[in-house]
């Protein structure tokens, strides 16, 4: 015997299929950070990028645009994105106000906790890999100054309707991420007079206290040392001077500078001065102006002359018969230089033969 399912059976599981393919399709939203500035693209979800590598006041000046891609957003019945988002600040500090609770977004008090920042410009996402586009300035419009500092957390909520402060939003209809600001430069370094024939190595010490980047070698080939100089202890560095060389890591101490990339010629110099760099970007002042200097290489004869203050032709008297002695070829040489002028002499004897047949 079969059973019969009536219409009212049917339109009741027909209406539990679609229900449950809605909620299926509600998944957990997931993002992913892309470039800001020349950093590169940290990993899927990195909620903490913007707190491990803050922004600096440079770049809140420039307003540099925070770009995501939402990777898993929720669909509305259709099976299609079809949200409006919002943006909100918490707070300042991670621990901020979850602004996913609705009451958090009223004005209970002459301030709401969650503060309404701005919706998403290019109003409705009807795609299923959105790509939201967040600016400083709209996650800071008191500006970028000092009393910005800190580290803030903010939401992005899949709403009805921007600004809106009635209906709580679940978990997989939103995501936060915080992000720090830092416009403190970090103390400027010392370094310390550097020559060398060709790659000079140019060495500096930072302060102890600082988390640093990167670091900056300016060198002024306008000018010698001792002369008037663009470089200027405890200054920015010139906008008219590109750096010589630019280095990367935590808190780097060294740089090899090509001095006849520079253009200097040997035995010429210049001044130099380093600028240090933190995990925000933000620059330091110049430190010390030092002197960079291209000199010709010092042989071993020439060091040891030196060191022991013996004038050249004392070398060569006292010390004539070592084969390194610089000037004064030994017996040993002029033995070679015979033996390879006298196979010269025979080769050409022999090619003039050959000739003449």
């Amino acid at each position: 015997m079969h059973r019969r399912f009536s219409p009212l059976s049917l339109a009741a599981l027909l209406a539990i299929a679609v229900a449950w393919q809605a909620s299926e399709a509600h998944a957990q939203i997931t993002y992913t950070y892309q470039t800001y500035g020349d950093r590169g693209t940290p990993s899927s979800g990195a909620t903490n990028y913007l707190v491990s590598w803050p922004l600096s006041f440079a770049e809140c000046e420039a307003n540099e645009p925070i770009r995501m891609v939402i990777t898993n957003a929720p669909y509305d019945a259709t099976g299609v994105t079809r949200l409006e988002w919002d943006l909100w600040q918490g707070g300042t500090g991670t621990a901020g106000a979850n602004c996913q609770t609705a009451t958090n977004r009223r004005a209970t008090t002459s301030a709401a906790v969650c503060a309404h920042r701005t919706a998403w410009s290019g109003g409705q996402i009807t795609t299923t890999m959105p790509t939201l586009e967040f600016r400083p300035q709209e996650l800071f419009p008191d500006g970028c100054n000092g009393t910005a500092q800190g580290t803030y957390v903010f939401y992005v909520l899949a709403v009805s309707a921007p600004g809106d402060t009635t209906t709580d939003v679940t978990a997989n209809h939103h995501f936060a991420f915080n992000v720090a600001l830092d416009f403190e430069a970090p103390e400027a370094p010392t370094v310390e007079d550097a020559a060398g024939d060709r790659q000079i190595a140019v060495e500096w010490t930072n302060a102890a206290t600082e988390t640093l980047a990167g670091a900056r070698v300016y060198v002024d080939t306008s000018a010698a040392c001792g002369a008037s100089t663009l470089l200027v202890e405890g200054s920015a560095a010139p906008s008219s001077l590109t750096p010589a060389a630019t280095v990367t890591g935590s808190a780097p101490t060294t740089a090899d500078i090509d001095g006849a990339d520079l253009g200097l010629a040997v035995g010429e110099s210049a001044p130099m001065a380093v600028t240090v760099l933190d995990t925000a970007r933000n620059e330091s002042v110049l430190s010390n102006v030092a002197c960079l200097e291209r000199v010709p290489v010092e042989g071993f004869w020439d060091g040891y002359c030196r060191e022991h203050m013996l004038s050249t032709d004392e070398c060569r008297q006292r010390y004539s018969g070592c084969t390194a002695m610089p000037g004064l070829p030994s017996q040993r040489q002029l033995a070679l230089l015979a033996l390879a002028a006298l196979g010269l002499v025979v080769a050409r004897r022999r090619v003039g033969r050959g000739g003449a047949r």
